[in-house]
């Protein structure tokens, strides 16, 4: 049809305007004029509208603008009309998901080709997929959607499954404050890993926002309230000579001020955490 092609081909001329490099860093750095951003926005909008994509509303627009500025979408990916509904799908599909998690219907987990058909990559296994969709499900209203954005999140999922699989380099504090996990940086990173690597290496154990907290959880536990139950324990089983137990569990646990360490009393048979606040005078 002339009249589809006509369309077409004018949408692929406001993307190889929209793809410039100076527009580019102007909205890179928040200075593309409010009025250059509309006129684009409602061209694009226009020649999309009439090339038959249907399911595109405000807030999709702004989503698929900010794809074609960033220059995820070339030229040659929006040949048919076919391949420009696939664009909006996707962007519809991820924004379904965002902010759901109080939603009482089920929404849909975003797939793989909808990831890929706004350009972020390393999201494909089924694991991946289900933290990805719980990620964006949870996330703040002021979110702004983008594919840079998209992408970090990706990223960060990436080095969840990266470390169940046992390669915790690249897992970072930062990675569970975007994916909503923790709230700021006083967790124990190491301790965290340790925790994620000791999951199943598929990651369907670290699959959800929920599970990765819990593992937080257990990782940050309180030593003094860990002390005070497995002292219990030391003293429901200690033989007569209580004394000889804790002075052998503060030698060989070497506690002091900087080094509160964990120790296994092979009498008690317990796991101790100590700390010297917690231990009588007379044993240290």
């Amino acid at each position: 049809d002339l009249g589809i092609k006509a369309y077409s081909s004018a949408l692929k001329d406001i993307i190889t305007v929209a793809s410039n490099e100076d527009l580019y860093n102007l909205t890179q750095n928040g200075k593309l004029p409010d009025d250059l951003k509309e006129i684009l926005i409602n061209n694009i909008t226009a020649h999309i509208w009439n090339l038959g994509v249907t399911n595109l509303d405000s807030e999709s627009y702004a989503f698929v603008f900010s794809l074609l500025m960033e220059k995820n979408i070339s030229t040659e990916q929006v040949n048919t009309y076919v391949e420009v509904q696939a664009l909006v799908d996707g962007v519809n599909a991820i924004r379904a998901t965002f902010n759901s998690s109080t939603s009482t219907e089920p929404v849909p987990v975003p797939l793989q080709e909808h990831y890929e058909v706004i350009g972020v990559e390393d999201v494909g296994t089924d694991a991946e997929l289900a933290l990805m969709g719980d990620v964006i499900s949870n996330l703040p209203s002021d979110f702004t959607f983008g594919q840079t954005q998209i992408q970090a999140l990706a990223n960060a999922v990436q080095h969840v499954m990266d470390a169940a699989k046992g390669d915790t380099a690249a897992l970072k504090v930062n990675d569970l404050i975007l994916l909503g996990v923790i709230e700021d940086e006083s967790t124990n990173i190491d301790d965290l890993k340790t925790a994620i690597a000791s999951t199943n290496n598929n990651g369907t154990e670290v699959d959800s926002v929920l599970e990765i907290k819990e593992l937080v959880s257990n990782a940050t536990e309180s030593s003094p309230a860990a002390s005070r139950l497995k002292m219990a324990d030391l003293l429901a089983n200690s033989d007569d000579d209580l004394f000889a137990d804790l002075s052998d569990v503060v030698t060989s646990a070497n506690v002091s001020d900087s080094n509160p360490e964990v120790y296994t009393s092979d009498n008690a048979n317990a796991t101790l955490w100590l700390t010297p606040e917690e231990l009588p005078t007379s044993v240290l």
